[in-house]
C-alpha cells in the first residue's frame, strides 16, 4: 500500500525501494514482481517521446533489467501464468520494457505468440502493428485490424491513421479515419490525424491536391505542428528540397519554452530528413538529457558531427559509458570524429575494432589504410595490401579506390586482379572499362602484367587462320561462373588444352563447330591485358564518358589515354582563374579559398603567383597593424598557430629554426600535415604531379634553393612540421556561432582546422595571407600577425642576419606579395647587391609606394633616408635613375599640388646631397635630374 502511494504521488525512487524489499521477502509471489514492473516501466517511461527512442537514465535501464530478470525465463514463465487479467498485464509491461531496452526482436517474438491468447491487447497490437508498418507489410496490418476497427481503442486508431497516411494508402486512412472521427471527436489528437490526410493524397498520386490540402489545414492552424511538417513533408517527397526547408524553418519559429516534446521531435525529424544538421542540434539537444545507447542520441552525435561541432561531440560521447561507447554504431561516429579531427592513432585503433568484426568491409579497410599512410606506418600498410582480400556488398568505387592503394603501394598484380574481376563479372560496364584503364596506367611494371602464362593459368590467345583473326581466352579456374566476354573457353575444354603448351608463331588444329581448323597464334597475353584490349574498345565506341579515363585510342595499349578529368581541370583553370582572380581582389577571399575555386593546391598558386598579374596581400603596410603585430610578439606566454602559407614562406626564407627558437614550437593541426602528404604523393603519380606554368625568374644575387625543385620542397616542409611543429587533433570550441560554422563552406580542411585550433587554445594566429587574417578576426580570433614582424624581430635580435631578412622581403616582392613593408636599411641593401647598376629589387620596392592606402610621408622619409646613404657609393646615374623611380611611384596618385610639393622635396634633398644647383656636379651629371636642380636653383 505503501507503495502505490508513493507511486500515485510520483515519488517512484521510494515506491521502488519499498517494492524491492516486498519481492526479497516473497520471491515467489506475483503481485510484488508485477507491482515493481510497473512502477519501473512507468518511472522509465514517465516521457513518451524519449521512451519511443528509448532515452532513459542508466539507473531506469538497470532498474528495467532488474525487473524483467524476476520474470525469467519468459517465454517459460508468461504463458504459465493462469488469470487472463494478470497475463496481460504482465505480458504488456514485459514486452514494453524489453523494447525499452533495445530487445526488439525478442519483445517481438513474445507479442507474436501472446496476441493467440490476448487477440484485441492494445499494448501486444501496437507492438505487432508497428513491426508489420516497420517491414512494409501493410497487407498484414489490415487483415490483423480491419474487421475490428470498431472495437480498437483510440490510441491504435491513432497508429492505423498515422501508418495509413504516411504509407499513402488513401482509402485505407478514410476508413480508419471514420472510426477515428466517431471516438476522437473530444480528443485534442483529432485534428493532428486529419493533417495526415494531405499526406495519403499527396503519397497516392495527387501532389496538388495534397498540397493544397495541406496549405488550408495550415492556415486553418497556425500554430499546430503537425500541419507544418506535413506540409514541409510533401514538399520533399515532391522534390521541391528548398520551399521543404523554409517550411521547416517556419516549424523551428514556432517552437518555443513552452513546446511539448512531441513538437520538438516532430520538427527535429523533419530537419534532420531534411540535411538541415545545424538547425535539429538544439531540438535534439533539449530532448537528450541522458546520453545512451538510444535512438536520440545517437541522431543528436550524428547533426553534431555533420554540423562539425566537434568539441560537442567529443562532450557527448564521453558521457557515454564503455559498453555503449564500443557498440559498432557509436564506435562509428567516434571513428569519424577521429577522421574530421585527423587524429589518425585513435582512428587506426577504432578501425582494428571493426575489422575483426567486419573483415569484408571495404569501407572500413579504407578507413584503416588511410589511417596508416598518415601515421607513416608503411609495413603494416603493406602487410595489408599485400592480402588479397574479398569484400562483401563492396562498390566499384571503393574496389577501385583499394586497388589504387594495392598499386602504389607495390602491389599491382593484386590491384589490378581485383579490378579485373569487377570487370569481367560486369564487362558492358563502361565505368569499370574506364576503372581497369584508368589503374593500367598507374602502374609502373605494366609490361610484367601482360606476360602470359599456361593456359591453365589464364591466358589469351590471338589466332589466325588465313585472312581471319580472332581472340580465344582461356579463364582461370575459381572465378564466378557468370560473366565473362564470348571469347572465354572453360580451362578443361579442347580448345584450351590444346592451347596449353603453345607459343607464339605455332601451328595448332583446333575444332571450330564441325570441323578441324590449323590456325597459327600470332600474340599471346595474359587475361589482365586482354580485359586492357576489351576496355579501350568499349571506351573508344561509347558515346558518354564515364569514370576518370574515356577518351581512347587503340594506337598503343597503354600510351595512347588522355586523361579527361585531368584535361577538363586544366582548361577549368584557365576559364576560371581571371575572374576568381578578381573576386580574390574584390571580396577579399583567403588564398585558400582561392585555390579551392579554381581546384588548385595552395603551394601550386604561390609558385605560380606572378603569372597572374596580380597583388598578393600579405599585409595592410600601416605602422599601426606593424606595431600591433610587434606588440603581440611581446607577450612571452603566446602560443603560435602557423598555417601553411606562412610554414612555407618561413622554409624558403630558412628562417623556420630561428623563428621556432624564439616563439616556441608552433601548434600546427594534424589536417595540414595530411595535405602536406596528399601534395607529396600527387607528385609520384606521372598524372596528378603539378606542373609549373612557367619557371620564375632568379632574382639577381638573391638565391631561391627550391625554385624549381616542387618535390624537395614539399619534402622540407613535411620534415619541418614533423621535427619542429606540436602537430594536435583539432575539436574547436564548445560553442560555436553562425560565422564559425560556416568556416568549413568558405575554408578546406586544413585551414578551418586552423581557425579552430585558434579559437579552442586561445592562440596566436600566423598567417602571411591578410585576408585570413581578416577572416580570422570576424570570427573571434583575437591576434593575428603575418611573418615580416617576426622576420624583423629576428634580425633585429640577430638570430637570422641582415642579408637574409632583405632577401627574404626581395623574394617575396619579386613574387608579386603585396604589401610587403620596406625600409630604407631594405631598399640600400638591396642597392648594394651591384652599387654600379639600377637594382631591380629597389626599383620593385619603390613601385609597391604607388599604393594610393600608403602614408605619403613615411614612404617619403624612406626613400629619402635611403637616397642619401646609397648617394654615397654609387655612380650618379645611378642615384638619377633612383630619383626618377622614386618620383614616378610616389607621385602616381598625388593631385598637381602635390606633385610639386614632392618635386620641392626631392630637389631640396638633392641640393643637400650635390650642392645648390648641383654643383658638386660636373654639367653632363648634372643634367641627368633635369628639372629637380633647374626648378630649385
Amino acid at each position: 500500500m505503501k507503495a502505490e502511494l508513493h507511486h500515485k504521488h510520483s515519488e517512484h525512487a521510494e515506491a521502488i525501494e519499498l517494492l524491492k524489499k516486498a519481492v526479497e521477502l516473497e520471491p515467489d509471489q506475483n503481485d510484488g514482481k508485477r507491482a515493481y514492473l510497473a512502477v519501473a516501466l512507468s518511472w522509465a517511461a514517465q516521457d513518451t517521446v524519449q521512451a519511443h527512442f528509448r532515452h532513459m537514465s542508466e539507473e531506469h535501464r538497470e532498474l528495467l533489467l532488474n525487473a524483467v530478470s524476476l520474470f525469467e525465463p519468459l517465454e517459460i514463465n508468461l504463458p504459465a501464468i493462469q488469470s487472463d487479467h494478470i497475463s496481460l498485464e504482465i505480458t504488456n509491461n514485459v514486452c514494453a520494457a524489453l523494447l525499452l531496452l533495445g530487445e526488439k526482436e525478442r519483445a517481438r517474438t513474445i507479442v507474436g505468440l501472446s496476441l493467440q491468447r490476448h487477440p484485441l491487447a492494445d499494448g501486444l497490437l501496437r507492438i505487432r502493428i508497428g513491426q508489420l508498418a516497420e517491414q512494409n507489410d501493410l497487407s498484414a496490418i489490415r487483415k490483423l485490424t480491419d474487421a475490428h476497427l470498431s472495437e480498437l481503442p483510440p490510441i491504435l486508431l491513432a497508429q492505423l491513421a498515422e501508418i495509413s497516411g504516411n504509407a499513402g494508402e488513401l482509402e485505407w486512412h478514410d476508413l480508419v479515419m471514420q472510426e477515428v472521427e466517431a471516438k476522437m471527436h473530444l480528443d485534442k489528437r483529432l485534428e493532428e490525424l486529419r493533417a495526415f490526410r494531405a499526406l495519403a493524397m499527396s503519397l497516392a498520386g495527387d501532389v496538388e491536391q495534397g498540397l493544397q490540402f495541406a496549405r488550408v489545414y495550415v492556415e486553418t492552424h497556425p500554430t499546430q505542428m503537425m500541419g507544418q511538417v506535413i506540409l514541409a513533408q510533401i514538399l520533399q517527397h515532391s522534390g521541391d528540397i528548398e520551399t521543404a526547408s523554409g517550411e521547416a524553418k517556419k516549424c523551428v519559429g514556432l517552437i518555443n519554452d513552452e513546446s511539448s516534446r512531441a513538437d520538438v521531435i516532430q520538427v527535429a525529424e523533419l530537419l534532420y530528413q531534411l540535411k538541415a544538421f545545424v538547425d535539429a542540434v538544439p531540438l535534439y539537444e533539449r530532448l537528450v538529457s541522458n546520453p545512451g545507447a538510444d535512438t536520440l542520441t545517437w541522431r543528436l552525435l550524428i547533426c553534431l558531427l555533420q554540423g562539425d561541432m566537434r568539441a560537442k561531440v567529443r562532450k557527448v560521447l564521453e558521457r557515454l559509458s564503455s559498453h555503449v561507447r564500443a557498440q559498432p554504431e557509436f564506435r562509428r561516429i567516434e571513428c569519424n570524429l577521429a577522421r574530421r579531427t585527423s587524429d589518425w592513432m585513435r582512428m587506426k585503433d577504432l578501425l582494428l575494432l571493426d575489422i575483426a568484426e567486419n573483415p569484408d568491409s571495404c569501407d572500413v579497410a579504407l578507413g584503416y589504410i588511410g589511417a596508416l599512410y598518415q601515421l607513416g606506418e608503411s609495413e603494416t600498410l603493406k602487410d595489408f595490401l599485400s592480402k588479397d582480400t574479398v569484400f562483401k556488398d563492396s562498390s566499384p568505387e571503393n574496389e577501385y579506390e583499394y586497388a589504387k592503394h594495392q598499386i602504389f603501394g607495390g602491389f599491382e598484380q593484386l590491384g589490378m586482379r581485383r579490378i579485373y574481376r569487377l570487370y569481367r563479372n560486369n564487362p558492358s560496364s563502361t565505368k569499370l572499362a574506364s576503372y581497369f584503364a584508368a589503374l593500367s596506367l598507374m602502374c609502373k611494371n605494366w609490361g610484367a602484367l601482360l606476360n602470359a602464362g599456361g593456359a591453365n593459368q589464364g591466358s589469351a590467345f590471338e589466332l589466325r587462320s588465313g585472312s581471319e583473326v580472332w581472340w580465344v581466352a582461356v579463364e582461370q579456374e575459381g572465378l564466378s561462373a557468370q560473366g565473362g566476354w564470348p571469347e572465354f573457353v572453360e580451362t578443361r575444354s579442347p580448345i584450351a588444352t590444346a592451347l596449353s603448351e603453345c607459343q607464339v608463331g605455332d601451328s595448332i588444329s583446333i575444332s571450330r563447330g564441325f570441323a578441324n581448323q590449323t590456325c597459327e597464334i600470332i600474340s599471346k597475353t595474359s587475361l589482365i591485358g586482354f580485359a586492357h584490349r576489351k576496355a579501350h574498345e568499349q571506351l573508344k565506341a561509347s558515346p558518354l564518358p564515364q569514370g576518370p579515363v574515356w577518351t581512347v585510342s587503340l594506337d598503343s595499349l597503354v600510351n595512347s589515354i588522355k586523361m579527361s578529368n585531368a584535361d577538363a581541370l586544366k582548361n577549368i583553370q584557365e576559364s576560371q582563374m581571371e575572374s576568381s582572380i578578381r573576386a580574390y581582389k574584390e571580396a577579399r577571399l583567403p588564398l585558400c579559398t582561392l585555390a579551392k575555386g579554381v581546384s588548385v593546391d595552395l603551394i601550386s598558386l604561390l609558385v605560380d603567383w606572378k603569372n597572374y598579374n596580380e597583388s598578393l596581400m600579405v599585409s595592410s603596410g600601416t605602422p599601426l597593424e606593424i606595431n600591433e603585430e610587434l606588440n603581440v610578439l611581446k607577450v612571452r606566454s603566446n602560443r603560435y598557430v602557423f598555417d601553411l602559407f606562412t610554414i612555407s614562406e618561413l622554409v624558403r626564407h630558412d628562417a623556420f629554426d630561428a623563428a621556432v627558437k624564439a616563439l616556441g614550437k608552433p601548434l600546427v593541426p594534424a589536417s595540414l600535415r595530411a595535405y602536406i602528404l596528399q601534395l607529396l604523393h600527387a607528385e609520384n603519380s606521372p598524372h596528378t604531379a603539378y606542373r609549373a606554368l612557367s619557371r620564375r625568374e632568379q632574382i639577381p644575387g638573391i638565391v631561391d634553393p627550391y625554385l624549381g625543385h616542387r618535390k624537395s620542397f614539399l619534402a622540407k616542409l613535411l620534415r619541418v612540421v614533423d621535427m619542429n611543429c606540436e602537430l594536435t587533433p583539432v575539436y574547436g570550441p564548445e560553442q560555436l556561432t553562425a560565422d564559425q560554422l560556416e568556416l568549413s563552406e568558405v575554408l578546406d580542411e586544413s585551414n578551418t582546422d586552423i581557425f579552430y585550433l585558434c579559437l579552442e587554445r586561445g592562440s596566436v594566429l600566423v598567417s602571411e595571407d591578410f585576408n585570413m587574417r581578416l577572416l580570422a578576426k570576424q570570427v573571434g580570433v583575437k591576434y593575428v600577425l603575418g611573418i615580416q614582424p617576426i622576420l624583423m624581430g629576428l634580425r633585429d635580435a640577430g638570430a637570422i642576419s641582415d642579408r637574409k631578412y632583405t632577401d627574404a622581403i626581395g623574394r617575396k616582392i619579386n613574387d608579386g606579395h603585396y604589401f610587403v613593408n620596406v625600409s630604407a636599411r631594405d631598399l640600400l641593401s638591396w642597392a648594394n647587391i651591384d652599387r654600379k647598376k639600377v637594382s631591380c629589387l629597389v626599383s620593385t620596392g619603390l613601385k609597391a609606394f604607388q599604393n594610393q592606402h600608403v602614408d605619403f610621408n613615411s614612404v617619403l622619409r624612406v626613400f629619402c633616408e635611403f637616397l642619401v646613404a646609397v648617394s654615397k657609393d654609387s655612380p650618379v646615374v645611378v642615384v638619377a635613375r633612383y630619383v626618377e623611380l622614386a618620383h614616378a611611384s610616389l607621385s602616381s596618385n598625388l593631385q598637381p599640388t602635390g606633385k610639386k610639393v614632392l618635386r620641392q622635396k626631392l630637389g631640396e634633398l638633392l641640393q643637400i646631397i650635390y650642392g645648390k644647383g648641383g654643383r658638386k656636379l660636373p654639367v653632363n651629371q648634372r643634367r641627368l635630374f633635369g628639372e629637380f636642380f633647374n626648378k630649385n636653383a
